[in-house]
């Protein structure tokens, strides 16, 4: 059976006995059902701890909890009408930790309210109050020393040394003595208590103070989510504040925040309940002991000691109060789970639940959920089966998401970046299009302005034409700067795969030699451990050995690693150009994440291996749990701890690659009708993992917050764009490959590698994505409206070109089409539907602007679906859906190469290494400028790298 056969006949799964019946035949060689979450790294002491909490902040903390805690308190106190209330001769102080979260919230237990009636009720209980300042702040003002010296004792100081301190803090130094010393101060203070410091970005033409968004020792109305905030940040290990903090997102609307901290308080909270995890990370445990012990005793004296610390004396401690806090986590996230429509997650959560012993009032309120949801949860997986018209086919990591709306811009989301402001547009400019790397094109083809639609409101950011262009000129040509390639797994018995599944070079694209392959393998072990090739089998020097010594990344199933780079450039250019590892190992790959283990990353998106006597079988696909970003996201991060030796403030999401991308916090509100997706495995759980696994501390660290993560995969989802090589055709848009993929039983996996040996319908759909910010700028259009489009480079595979398909006369917009969509305005309405369902919102071009209605929202099931493309909306697409790329200069899927304009397919030579970014103090590497003394010898460098490696048409 050929791959496409496999593919095509995917869905229908081959014929075998059921799962009992190949248990009762044979007994062990049954696949054990997986868990439904993807497993995440094994970590022991990869992540430091903070010190241990002192008594002071652990005062602090509970004072800062307390004040909206008891508003909390009044506020259901006040319900007259609630639905369940506590037994009578329950016994309080066990609740003490989540009493006032867990009874407000079972004044309304069953179903979650919408956001606008979630923040009118927090409007009517008087939640909306701020507070002036807690207990214990001034007491920390007067104990604040320098170099030993009370910075509040006037006589310690004088002008000269309050000048010098403060220029080493970065500091003015203008004022008279009393205010150098309360400038002093309050620096030292915001360090000690303050959170969330400002990202530099100065080189973009925005100047922020260095003062962090928080300061609770100066600001005098701090709001409940502040409060929450700051205690947690004094007491991170505490599940109690993240347990309140996850119950005011939850209540302002914030349902995926509310989940990701409740998720951080159920760990905690594991951590003491539950034997396997209380060991895995040492000195985690005592942490969360000392956390909850502190917080009962803050105030505590021998006169006054109340009930619940003679009942923390008692043989169960700290435990005693778990349970109470363990309810209220489990409530808000299955109702944030049902508020995004994350119907399997939400499944998935009430069976974890039901597992603990519960009183009748903590049992029966979640089953009586479960039962009210049901009907919508069977209509969803009914819908999903079967597809129509108004309910597209969803692919395999569509299948369990739900959405969030990105209407509301996150608390803490700062809005002073103007992408439409001249010096951020300058600086774009100077970095992204100062000119095109086809030696025959004026300096600067084209440029970034602002974009406005007919009615002259805002369209965000285009690309206009600077001078006159011919039809068929290349305009722009960019190489990915954030790479997601994922490794298939292969069974070790190995199976017939496709073509494009073979190793490529995770820099260029390029396909490996199959005698390289051939050499990996063969000499495997010598190359992972060279003590032991005591016979010298393996020779020394030899490309691979730094290789692996550089990078290690994930091992595949089958024991090679991945990824693969190309042998060496230095070796085909006599030493004139760098290598693809080189460059890897500056531009994304770098030494201090080099020893970081990833095979559970590329297990959380692909399909799973058990082994069994001597036999391996496909056991769970978890492409279905949306994790298909999360390879990009790792490689966002890894940037971020890389710059943050020159910026320690920096943000996820203002990475030079990511802040010129579009964001919710634009002035045209471009996210105000998009819907973005959402799952528990791929925006929460596996994100924290990678954090983990990069040795971030999840509850300590702030700035890798969720509003963080969230902002970062948003970006992602609307900018990622598929590379996958049978993608680089004329490809039909859904395939029967692009489903749901589930493994079949045991016995029928026998079968068929007796038969066919053939597993490709297993496959991840999308094995590379990657990010073109430049190309991310170009604004889309309908089909028979577009004056340029895109393809594909032959000869650096990953490479893309914009090109001219008409003259374009100078000052026009260029605009790039939605690849595969046909000319709006159909009866059905199919287009428009298709276009939010890639890009999360209409489309804004002059066919569809006077069409577009409200933009899509999320209905009663399953919600809009969502894909990859390109991006999507004003300002900032990036170019074509699935199957994109043809064009009638290269013809279907040929890219381009020398034969279509001289030296363009290999401008840069080895791979794409480009210069690094002119912006002061920017990141070297993201936006990228080629010299143009360096220009010639590249795309000489090029054509000889053309006739040895291996063409894209042929891989």
């Amino acid at each position: 059976m050929s791959s496409s056969a496999a593919a095509t006949a995917a869905p229908e799964k081959p014929d075998g006995p059921s799962y009992r019946a190949i248990r009762a035949q044979y007994a062990g060689k049954d696949i054990i059902y997986p868990a439904y979450f993807p497993k995440g790294p094994q970590l022991h002491d990869q992540i430091k701890l903070g010190d241990p909490l002192t008594k002071d902040n652990a005062f602090l903390a509970r004072r800062l909890w307390q004040g909206p805690d008891t508003d909390l308190g009044n506020a259901w106190k006040a319900h007259t009408d609630r639905p369940y209330e506590r037994a009578q001769d329950d016994i309080l102080d066990m609740h003490v930790l989540a009493h006032n979260v867990y009874e407000h919230l079972m004044s309304n237990p069953f179903l979650p309210l919408s956001r606008e009636a979630a923040l009118a009720n927090w409007n009517i209980e008087g939640l909306n109050v701020t507070y002036d300042g807690v207990q214990g702040l001034d007491g920390l003002r007067q104990n604040i020393f320098v170099n030993g010296l009370n910075v509040q004792t006037p006589e310690a100081w004088t002008i000269q040394t309050l000048k010098a301190e403060l220029v080493a803090r970065g500091l003015p130094v203008a004022g008279h003595k009393a205010q150098l010393q309360e400038r002093l101060l309050n620096f030292e203070l915001d360090r000690k208590i303050g959170l969330m410091s400002q990202s530099d970005l100065g080189h973009w033409g925005i100047n922020r103070e260095k003062t962090p968004v928080i300061s609770p020792a100066r600001n005098t109305a701090l709001s409940a989510l502040d409060m929450y905030t700051a205690a947690v940040n004094l007491s991170p290990y505490n599940p109690t504040y993240w347990t309140s903090r996850a119950y005011c997102h939850y209540m302002q609307g914030f349902f995926d925040l509310a989940i990701g901290d409740a998720y951080r308080a159920q760990l905690l909270c594991e951590v003491l309940t539950t034997a396997l995890k209380r060991n895995q990370r040492p000195g985690l445990y005592t942490r969360v002991w000392d956390a909850i012990q502190m917080h009962l005793m803050a105030g505590c004296t021998d006169e006054n000691i109340p009930s619940e610390v003679r009942r923390m004396r008692g043989p169960n401690g700290v435990n005693y109060f778990i349970p109470t806090l363990r309810n209220a986590i489990h409530n808000i996230i299955s109702l944030s789970l049902v508020a995004m429509n994350c119907w399997d997650d939400f499944l998935a959560h009430m069976e974890e639940h039901r597992n603990r012993v519960l009183s009748h009032r903590d049992a029966e309120i979640p089953n009586q959920r479960q039962i009210a949801v049901m009907p919508i949860i069977e209509d969803m997986k009914s819908r999903r089966l079967k597809p129509s018209a108004d309910n597209p086919p969803l692919y395999g990591h569509e299948w369990i998401r739900g959405c969030v709306s990105g209407e509301a811009r996150y608390p803490y989301e700062q809005t002073d970046v103007n992408r439409e402001a001249a010096p951020f547009i300058a600086a774009l400019n100077r970095n992204v299009f100062t000119f095109s790397r086809d030696a025959a094109l004026a300096a600067r083809p084209c440029e970034v302005r602002p974009a406005v639609h007919s009615d002259g409101t805002s369209n965000g950011l285009g690309v206009f034409a600077v001078d006159n262009i011919a039809a068929g000129t290349v305009i722009y040509d960019e190489e990915p700067v954030i790479r997601g390639n994922l490794t298939p797994n292969l069974l070790d018995q190995g199976h017939n795969i496709t073509s494009s599944v073979w190793p490529h070079c995770d820099n260029c694209g390029l396909q490996i030699p199959q005698d390289q392959v051939a050499h990996f393998t063969r000499n495997w072990e010598f190359i992972k451990n060279p003590e032991m090739d005591t016979e010298l089998q393996h020779p020394l020097p030899c490309p691979c050995s730094s290789q692996i010594n550089t990078v290690k990344t994930c091992i595949r199933h089958d024991g090679l690693p991945a990824p693969f780079f190309c042998a060496g450039n230095q070796l085909k250019n006599r030493g004139s150009a760098d290598s693809c590892l080189t460059i890897a190992t500056r531009l994304f790959a770098f030494p201090e994440f080099k020893d970081i283990e990833w095979r559970w990353l590329h297990d959380a998106m692909r399909a799973n291996i058990t082994t069994h006597e001597g036999q391996d079988y496909f056991e769970s696909h978890h492409e279905k749990q949306g994790t298909v970003l999360s390879l990009l996201l790792k490689s966002v991060l890894e940037i971020t701890l890389h710059r943050r030796q020159q910026d320690p403030n920096l943000l996820a999401h203002e990475i030079n690659e990511l802040l010129m991308l579009e964001s919710g916090a634009d002035a045209n509100e471009t996210w105000s009708r998009s819907w973005f997706p959402f799952t528990m495995s791929g925006n929460i759980r596996v994100p924290f993992d990678i954090l983990s696994a990069l040795g971030v501390d999840i509850f300590r660290d702030l700035s890798f917050d969720t509003w963080v993560l969230q902002i970062v995969l948003r970006k992602l989802h609307i900018n990622a764009v598929p590379w996958d090589l049978e993608r680089q055709s004329n490809h039909e848009m859904f395939t029967a490959n692009d489903g749901l993929k589930e493994a079949p039983p045991a016995k029928a996996q026998e079968d068929m590698k007796k038969e066919t040996n053939d597993f490709n319908f297993l496959l991840p759909s999308l094995r590379n994505l990657y990010l073109f910010p430049g190309l991310s700028l170009f604004n889309h259009t309908c089909r028979q409206s577009e004056n340029a489009t895109w393809g594909f480079d032959s000869t650096v595979p990953n490479r893309v070109v914009v090109y001219a398909t008409q003259n374009i006369a100078a000052n026009d917009e260029i605009r790039i089409p939605y690849l595969n969509l046909g000319f709006p305005g159909a009866a059905d309405g199919t287009e428009l539907r298709e276009a939010v369902r890639l890009f999360g919102k209409n489309c804004s071009c002059v066919q569809c602007v006077p069409l577009a209605g409200a933009g899509a929202g999320p209905g009663p099931g399953p919600g809009p679906g969502f894909g990859f493309g390109a991006g999507g909306g004003p300002g900032a697409g990036a170019g074509g859906g699935f199957g994109a790329g043809a064009g009638p200069v290269a013809g279907a899927g040929a890219g381009f190469g020398a034969g279509i304009k001289p030296g363009v397919g290999g401008a840069l030579g080895g791979g794409g290494d480009g210069a690094a970014s002119d912006i002061p103090g920017g990141d070297g590497s993201a936006i990228m400028e080629i010299s143009s003394e360096s220009q010639d010898k590249e795309m000489g460098e090029a054509e000889e790298r053309k006739s040895e490696d291996v063409n894209m048409e042929e891989a």
